[in-house]
C-alpha cells in the first residue's frame, strides 16, 4: 500500500438505528472508535432504514425496506467521490445495514466505480444506471421491467475503476424485508418490488469477510443470511462465527448490552490483524481498551420476542439447518462457535441451552 493511499471505511447501521439513537449499535461504536486523526483513514456513517422521524417512513423502512435502495446508492456515490486508485475499501453493517453493505459490495464487484464523473448530476445518473445493471442479474417483476424500459435503464454498467474490497465486517445480516409473516415478504419481493439478492457467494473481489451471527434469536423473519463456505468460494477468506444472544445482543442497540461488546471486540481484532500491518485499521486506544474491558461473556441476554417481537413467527435458529441450506446454496461443513457460547453454557450463570 502506497503511503499516499488511504483507507475508506463505510458504515451502514441497522433498522431504526442512527447516530442520534440513545442506544448505540456496534456499527456506531466502531465508527466512534476509529482514529480519524490518521491522515490515511476516511470514514462515512449512514443511518439505518426506518430511522426517519416521520412515522410512516419508519414503518415502511422497518417492514418493506423502504430507503434501502437509496442507502446503497448514496454509499456508492460517496465511494465514487472519495476513491483514488490504490485506496483500500472497508465495509461494515448490522442487520438490514449488513444487507446494505453486502449489496453495495456486490454492486462494486459487478459494476466497478465511476470516479471521474463530470458533476453530481452525471454521478447520480450513472449510479442509478449501475444499480439497475446490477439488479438486472436477478429476478424482475413485470412492473420493474416496465419501469426500466420507460427510464431507458440498460444492462450495461459504466465505470473507470475496478477496485478490490479489503474487508467486509457484518453483524447478523438479515433480509431486506421485515414483515412478520415470511410468505408476505416472498410475495412482495417476487411480484411487487424486488429488493432481495441471492448474495450467498462472496465475490472474488472481497479479500476478507467476517460475519458475527446470533445463536439465540427466535424470529423466522430474522434468520441470518450466511455466506456459502464451499471450496468454490475460497472459505479461507470467510470468518462466520456464532455468538450468544439475540439479534441486537450481537449487533448492539439495547440499554444494557455488554454482551454485544463481545462480537464487537472480535470484529475489531480481525481488522487489526492483517498479514500486512499497513492494511490494519487504527483505533483510539483508550476507546479500544474500554471495549475489551467491558465485553462480558455472561452479560444480560434479551428476549427477541418481547414487545413487537411477539408478532413475528416463532422459529429458533437451528445452526445445522442454516449451515446446510441447499435451497439458498449455503454449505458450511464446520460452523464456528465462539468460545463465549461454550463458556456461558459451562458456567451456568443463567440457564442457557442454545439451539
Amino acid at each position: 500500500m502506497d503511503s499516499n493511499n488511504k483507507k475508506i471505511i463505510l458504515f451502514s447501521d441497522g433498522t431504526g438505528n442512527s447516530a442520534a439513537s440513545r442506544n448505540r449499535t456496534n456499527v456506531l461504536r466502531l465508527y466512534d472508535t476509529l482514529d480519524l486523526q490518521k491522515n490515511d483513514q476516511v470514514a462515512f456513517y449512514d443511518d439505518g432504514v426506518g430511522s426517519q422521524e416521520f412515522l410512516l417512513f419508519k414503518i415502511l423502512g422497518g417492514a418493506f425496506g423502504y430507503g434501502l435502495k437509496r442507502n446503497v446508492r448514496e454509499l456508492y456515490k460517496t465511494l465514487c467521490r472519495s476513491y483514488d486508485k490504490g485506496d483500500r475499501i472497508y465495509l461494515f453493517g448490522f442487520s438490514r445495514g449488513a444487507f446494505t453493505a453486502r449489496v453495495l459490495a456486490g454492486m462494486i464487484a459487478y459494476c466497478g466505480l465511476k470516479t471521474d464523473a463530470a458533476d453530481e448530476t452525471e454521478l447520480d445518473r450513472i449510479t442509478r444506471q449501475n444499480y439497475s445493471a446490477f439488479r438486472s442479474q436477478f429476478h424482475q417483476t413485470l412492473l420493474s421491467r416496465l419501469y426500466r424500459r420507460i427510464l431507458g435503464l440498460g444492462k450495461d454498467s459504466i465505470s473507470n475503476e475496478q477496485p478490490d474490497i479489503q474487508f467486509i465486517g457484518v453483524w447478523d445480516t438479515v433480509d431486506a424485508y421485515g414483515l412478520p409473516i415470511d410468505e408476505l415478504s416472498v410475495l412482495w419481493d417476487k411480484y411487487i418490488f424486488p429488493i432481495r439478492f441471492p448474495d450467498r457467494c462472496l465475490s472474488k473481489k472481497v479479500i476478507r469477510a467476517c460475519h458475527a451471527v446470533s445463536v439465540d434469536d427466535e424470529r423466522l423473519t430474522f434468520h441470518p443470511l450466511l455466506w456459502d463456505e464451499t471450496k468454490k468460494n475460497d472459505p479461507s477468506r470467510i470468518d462466520q462465527v456464532w455468538f450468544s444472544g439475540v439479534h441486537a445482543d450481537v449487533g448492539g442497540g439495547y440499554p444494557m448490552d455488554n454482551l454485544s461488546l463481545v462480537p464487537l471486540d472480535w470484529m475489531i481484532s480481525k481488522v487489526e490483524s492483517f498479514e500486512d500491518p499497513a492494511h490494519n485499521l487504527q483505533f483510539i486506544q483508550a476507546k479500544r481498551q474500554e471495549i475489551s474491558q467491558h465485553a462480558d461473556w455472561h452479560g444480560v441476554q434479551h428476549d427477541s420476542r418481547a414487545g413487537a417481537g411477539a408478532y413475528y413467527r416463532y422459529k429458533p435458529r437451528h445452526i445445522d439447518h442454516l449451515c446446510n441450506d441447499q435451497e439458498n446454496g449455503v454449505e458450511i461443513k464446520r460452523p464456528k462457535i465462539h468460545r463465549s457460547v461454550l463458556e456461558r453454557i459451562k458456567r451456568d450463570v443463567v440457564p442457557y441451552v442454545p439451539t
